[in-house]
């Protein structure tokens, strides 16, 4: 993954993002990205803790990154339970199963848009844009 370009900082300054994944290596290559782009975020190693961080940060939280495979809560319930929480949340899911596989798995979810892994920078770049950018 390399870095955003300089001009996406700029339109995406002060933006929180909930990144919520239980691949180390992924929260913190998602970090590194975004905070680049002057960006708080926060993470989460399952759904479980999500969920949590979601409802303790909730006013803050502009978009969600989102695994769908997890252990204790997966990606899918953690996305019901936050979009019931607020209707609308931008959600963007993460996963190496095929995009037919995860609108199976999240039937009747809001997602904004799938990304797949091994993912670029950007590739998330696109996917954050064209969700976010509309909201």
């Amino acid at each position: 993954m390399g870095q955003f370009p300089p001009n996406d900082a700029a339109e995406r300054r002060g933006d929180t993002i909930l990144v919520v994944d239980d691949e180390d290596s992924i929260r913190h290559l998602v970090r590194s990205l975004f905070t680049r782009m002057s960006m708080r975020v926060l993470d989460a190693a399952d759904g479980l803790e999500g969920i949590e961080t979601f409802r303790a940060n909730e006013p803050d939280i502009r978009a969600v990154l989102l695994d769908l495979s997890m252990p204790f809560v997966d990606g899918a319930e953690a996305c019901r339970v936050m979009c019931s929480i607020r209707p609308g949340l931008p959600v963007i899911v993460m996963s190496g199963h095929s995009d037919d596989e995860v609108r199976d798995r999240c039937h009747g979810l809001p997602l904004n848009a799938i990304i797949r892994k091994p993912f670029t920078a950007a590739q998330l770049q696109q996917a954050f844009r064209s969700v976010l950018l509309k909201v």
